[in-house]
């Protein structure tokens, strides 16, 4: 059994510190992800004909709700990733 963990402010912030500088390294945490993953990432998903421009998210995954599929960008168009069936 995985147990998630969710990140500390305690190396952040000084126990002392004001209420605003809490709330602001909590806001910190909302806004950036980490580069070392440690639990599954949820995936963007919009239908085929909401797709943005591939050229603006270069070798980005999405989930494409009204295909029921997965799609990357090579960076010129979104192409279809085919999946093996359950895991």
């Amino acid at each position: 059994m995985v147990t998630p963990r969710t990140p500390s402010i305690s190396a952040l912030v000084e126990p002392a510190a004001p209420m605003w500088a809490q709330r602001m390294c909590l806001k910190f945490l909302d806004y950036f992800v980490p580069q070392a993953q440690r639990q599954p990432m949820q995936l963007w998903d919009c239908p085929k004909a909401q797709l943005p421009p591939a050229a603006d998210w270069p070798f980005c995954v999405v989930v494409v709700s009204d295909q029921n599929e997965l799609a990357v960008s090579m960076g010129g168009q979104w192409l279809k990733l085919v999946t093996g069936g359950p895991v």
